[in-house]
């Protein structure tokens, strides 16, 4: 990720966010072109797609609507 960040033209340090219990989301900021680099890590979720649907598991998140809020947010040009 920190490669794509200097890509991107971001900030070399990145923030973490972890208010949610079991998700930590690396942030870096100062992108190129408003863009936006980030790495959600999920903790012991290995490889499972993580639905919101399944209660009681670490960092529950949906997902499927992260990503779609995530292009949602970031159109083409």
């Amino acid at each position: 990720m920190a490669a794509w960040a200097a890509y991107d033209g971001c900030d070399v340090e990145p923030t973490i966010d972890r208010s949610t219990p079991g998700l930590a989301v690396t942030s870096w900021s100062g992108c190129d072109d408003g863009t936006d680099v980030e790495l959600w890590t999920l903790a012991a979720w290995g490889h499972r797609w993580p639905r919101a649907t399944e209660a009681g598991q670490p960092g529950v998140i949906d997902a499927t609507d992260a990503v779609l809020d995530f292009f949602n947010d970031h159109g083409r040009s």
